[in-house]
């Protein structure tokens, strides 16, 4: 649990490091086409919203050009993602175009109107084009022989407990409601504000163990409504 709670608060520094939005270029060398996020970074690792269009990009920082993707969509000759031959933007495309993923596997449908920031082994972030809205997934594997004793056992309630002291670290929650969403059943966690992360507005957490490992979406900022319902709803893997 410590290790877990440890990557939880890094990522979520890592994230808030990442919202200040900087002029970008594209590049090009003998290999091919890469973005310069003008920040000392480049794009990687998967899909990026560049000007309205959204690109596939390699781990070394290649856009992909006139292939079809590794996740299954196709790009034309400069790269852009096409569906049946015409070029999506970002205002008219799904909310479920594109998917992000961590070096361990955490899959994520990318909501429309917001880029990956942050990848690692156990977390990635996202944030929306304005920083007003961020997004970070957390996977941390729960080894050790208590937990296995306890998930053996059938003890849920010491499992709950693990959870809500895992929660705990992002300062006092105000409610807890068990969800049932497309996923699957989450424990959802509502706090005071977004503080934590830099943001004004709402900090909303959803938590759950899979097999042996503690899942966790937060989602933090100008979220109104059941804009974080239905995003987790239709975006959680």
């Amino acid at each position: 649990m410590k290790k877990f709670l440890t990557v939880l608060t890094a990522a979520a520094i890592s994230l808030s490091s990442c919202l200040p939005a900087l002029a970008g270029q594209w590049q090009q060398d003998e290999t091919g086409w890469w973005y310069d996020n003008g920040d000392s970074t480049y794009a990687s690792n998967g899909w990026q919203w560049i000007d309205g269009r959204c690109y596939y990009f390699t781990p070394e920082g290649y856009c992909l050009t006139g292939t079809v993707t590794p996740d299954g969509y196709t790009v034309d000759e400069s790269g852009a993602w096409t569906v049946n031959g015409v070029v999506q933007t970002q205002e008219g495309s799904s909310s479920q175009a594109q998917t992000g993923q961590s070096e361990e596997g955490i899959a994520f449908f990318v909501p429309q109107g917001f880029v990956v920031t942050v990848q690692e082994e156990d977390a990635m972030a996202l944030s929306s084009a304005d920083g007003s809205k961020t997004i970070s997934v957390v996977r941390q594997e729960l080894g050790g022989e208590s937990f296995q004793i306890f998930q053996a056992m059938g003890m849920e309630d010491t499992i709950d407990q693990m959870i809500d002291s895992a929660m705990a670290s992002l300062g006092q929650y105000k409610t807890k409601a068990e969800e049932q969403l497309n996923s699957g059943s989450w424990q959802r966690y509502d706090y005071e504000d977004a503080s934590l992360l830099g943001l004004s507005g709402t900090l909303t957490a959803y938590a759950r163990v899979e097999g042996s490992c503690l899942e966790i979406v937060m989602f933090a900022g100008a979220y109104s409504g059941t804009e974080v319902h239905d995003l987790m709803n239709s975006c959680a893997g």
